[in-house]
């Protein structure tokens, strides 16, 4: 095992870490000294690459060489000692051959946990490269546009998938629309790193695949700008539209690349090739927002935001103790301090019987309409699948009618809880603030 360079001394008695670049025999501890030691060390000067077997010095008369540099060698480091193993399992995103866009799945990591606490993960990709493969990675650190990514993305494939019979991929080609650099082969699979360190790994989600579409201009806005154009179409298509594992788009946030405008044959429109960012609305999970209560039942109750209507809050995610109000058609909860009443048991949240008894100026209801601040628990996409129009049994002869909204799943949802200080009803906290402050 080669040792360490600083385990060497010079002529001088300094520490040293560069030797002589021509023999790799002598170390000095700058090219000055190798320079005053060289009417001495030129007569043993020998080359590495004519040491032989049978002799480890040689002492040549041969005409002096010239003065080679002083440089540092490569050093051989002993890697650090693997004390333990560890798993972990991160979202990452698969291109499959036959498809015509990517989709998020679970993969598994191996992390190799080093002295110091330095974590070497490996992800499992066998079961989707092919247990025979052996596999290739690229990191790509920027955007489309040049931008430098926040967190770069690490990139799987088989490392000779254009000689090993791997099939086109599919999904690839149907997002760049067949202008891809490469042609790209066989399956290939996306992770996303949790920073600029390139130390360790982070969910990744379809915000992170940049956004490429084709956008037609019309002839009547021609006289418009084309990125005016350009972006009045793009809201056109994805405003107020839910896309699968990305959330609810609003607007288009700007224009990152826009291609040279084309005509298609029998078509008077400009195509153009564009990238953009777009402004999407998906909170993060224990996000705090506020919004308003839109109706409840039984089950829990319904929030809106105005542009936003499919939040949930279930009954179990209400302030304890709380109760279902059929007269005021509300939820209310019934603070801790008014629990004194003899017919509660100690320590213990009273029932739904007992709570419906209490008087109603003690408690805090969550009415129609009002404003309260919510924490985010959850979110759910759902993708509706297409089928056959439902018949209007109840009226004879009329047309077959579209399913109804009721009976259609929101492809969005999110599912909130009020339960914890600071959530519920804006006046409940009203003068806390100032309560807290006095005391």
């Amino acid at each position: 095992m080669a040792t360490a360079a600083i385990h060497h001394w010079c002529w001088c008695g300094n520490l040293c870490a560069s030797w002589c670049s021509r023999c790799e025999d002598e170390w000095y501890c700058s090219p000055e000294h190798l320079a005053m030691d060289w009417p001495r060390h030129r007569v043993n000067c020998v080359p590495k690459s004519s040491w032989s077997s049978s002799s480890t010095s040689s002492s040549v008369s041969t005409p002096s060489p010239p003065m080679p540099p002083c440089v540092s060698p490569e050093v051989i480091q002993t890697p650090p000692r693997v004390i333990q193993t560890t798993k972990a399992s991160f979202h990452g995103m698969v291109f499959p051959v036959d498809g015509e866009r990517p989709k998020l799945i679970p993969v598994n990591l191996l992390g190799m946990v080093h002295e110091g606490g330095v974590v070497d993960w490996q992800p499992v990709l066998a079961p989707i490269l092919g247990a025979d493969a052996e596999i290739a990675s690229m990191i790509i650190s920027t955007g489309v546009g040049g931008e430098p990514l926040r967190f770069p993305l690490q990139v799987f494939f088989r490392s000779n998938f254009l000689a090993d019979g791997s099939r086109r991929n599919h999904t690839v080609e149907s997002l760049t629309y067949g202008k891809a650099r490469h042609d790209w082969k066989g399956p290939i699979v996306a992770l996303k790193y949790s920073g600029t360190r390139l130390s360790g790994y982070a969910n990744i989600t379809m915000a992170d695949l940049p956004s490429l579409d084709n956008v037609s201009v019309a002839p009547s806005q021609f006289s418009s700008p084309a990125h005016v154009a350009i972006t009045n179409e793009l809201n056109k298509k994805y405003a107020n539209r839910v896309l699968l594992d990305i959330g609810l788009c609003i607007c288009v946030f700007d224009l990152i690349w826009v291609g040279e405008g084309v005509v298609k044959y029998g078509d008077g429109c400009y195509w153009y090739k564009v990238t953009f960012r777009m402004v999407v609305f998906r909170p993060a999970r224990s996000e705090v927002i506020i919004g308003k209560v839109k109706s409840s039942t039984e089950d829990g109750i319904r929030v809106t935001l105005g542009f936003f209507d499919d939040i949930y809050i279930p009954r179990d995610y209400l302030p304890v103790p709380s109760a279902f109000d059929h007269n005021e058609q509300a939820f209310f909860w019934l603070p801790p301090h008014h629990w004194a009443s003899a017919i509660f048991v100690a320590d213990e949240p009273p029932s739904t019987t007992q709570l419906l008894d209490t008087d109603i100026t003690t408690r805090l209801y969550l009415d129609r309409n009002e404003v309260i601040r919510l924490r985010v628990e959850r979110d759910e996409f759902y993708e509706n699948e297409p089928g056959p129009r439902k018949p209007d049994i109840g009226q004879p002869g009329q047309e077959d009618r579209v399913e109804d909204d009721a009976d259609r799943k929101a492809p969005y949802t999110i599912t909130g809880s009020v339960h914890g200080d600071g959530l519920g009803a804006l006046v409940w906290w009203e003068n806390t603030e100032q309560d807290v402050m006095e005391e």
